[in-house]
């Protein structure tokens, strides 16, 4: 992990082609590499950025149907979720892209 100016080694001497970082904190964005070493020496290293749970990707609208003054709108789920489950949804609306907002009523299904 990236510890400010400095790596810390985490797994001085893993041989699979895997390691599980446990107990990351939510909000953080961590650094971590990869070296490989055999007898000749230790190769480049390869650095991924991660975060533990980020925002999940938009979801994609497949449809946009009306009927007389109602809307009916479809989406697909995010394909990444950001590690974390959506847990709901937001739809906001705007009239001839002017910011007054009318009271609707609306229904959904889960």
């Amino acid at each position: 992990m990236y510890a400010g100016s400095a790596w810390t080694t985490i797994a001085p001497a893993i041989t699979s082609t895997n390691f599980n970082a446990t107990n990351l904190t939510n909000g953080y964005v961590y650094y971590f590499r990869v070296t490989a070493y055999n007898s000749a020496g230790s190769s480049a290293a390869v650095t991924a950025a991660i975060s533990p749970f980020g925002p999940a990707n938009a979801p994609v609208l497949t449809s946009a149907d009306v009927f007389g003054s109602n809307v009916l709108l479809k989406w697909s789920a995010p394909t990444n979720l950001g590690g974390a489950p959506v847990l709901r949804y937001r739809i906001a609306a705007t009239r001839n892209g002017v910011t007054t907002y009318e009271t609707t009523t609306s229904t959904y299904q889960t």
